[in-house]
């Protein structure tokens, strides 16, 4: 690209995997993604100032999130939108799968569960207390509940996010 050239325009995605997951388990929807669209999208593990610098201004972008990678997206929208990311920056899609919205804590019914919900709370450490609700993120909530209150900033940019993405797909 000369220094002469327009700006290209491009879509961002953004790929996390799970808690002990590798960047290989996102490698199927990266490579659909390059082989559809190409040079047209790329995928980048770096800041978009960078792409800005040679030239590239990002308009859209999208969040694929795997199992805990859809907690981090959905953490980093709310963030992300709290700074005022999304009035220059266009969300063109959210996708989770296989993703613990509410948490893995289960219902202490039996001594499995109970076992269960000591031992995951500890073996992942800091994750491992959010994934079961008995951290004290903020006000002596878990991370969780903050993320899905409705008064919350999260709660709301995520909302706008799906309603707005709600309304592109219906037109």
């Amino acid at each position: 690209m000369t220094a002469n050239s327009e700006e290209e325009d491009i879509s961002l995605a953004v790929l996390s995997h799970g808690l002990w997951g590798v960047k290989s388990h996102m490698d199927y929807i990266e490579n659909q993604l390059k082989k559809k669209y190409k040079d047209k999208l790329e995928i980048i593990e770096s800041m978009i100032v960078r792409l800005g610098k040679n030239g590239k201004k990002v308009k859209k972008i999208s969040f694929v999130g795997y199992s805990l990678g859809g907690l981090i997206m959905r953490y980093a929208i709310g963030i992300l939108g709290e700074r005022g990311f999304f009035d220059t920056i266009q969300p063109q899609s959210f996708v989770t799968f296989a993703t613990p919205h509410m948490g893995v804590r289960l219902p202490s019914s039996s001594l499995l569960s109970l076992m269960f919900n000591l031992i995951s709370g500890r073996l992942v450490s800091r994750s491992g207390e959010q994934l079961q609700l008995v951290d004290n993120y903020k006000q002596h909530k878990p991370l969780l509940e903050i993320m899905s209150d409705p008064s919350k900033i999260m709660f709301v940019v995520e909302n706008d996010i799906l309603l707005l993405l709600l309304f592109l797909l219906l037109l």
